[in-house]
């Protein structure tokens, strides 16, 4: 069993501002990784601007 804090602890809930379908598991993730790697909220929100243009 895990102890400890959650990160979104005291955090308001996810909200969904983006999906897309992918033909593979693989690039599902690979975008995931993406997008996780920019660390900053800003640059996931502008890249998903740019991306739905």
């Amino acid at each position: 069993m895990l102890t400890g804090t959650s990160q979104q602890k005291n955090k308001e809930p996810w909200k969904i501002i983006f999906s897309k379908s992918f033909s593979s598991r693989a690039e599902a993730v690979q975008l995931e990784i993406k997008l996780k790697g920019f660390k900053n909220p800003r640059k996931v929100r502008y890249w998903i601007v740019k991306e739905t243009g």
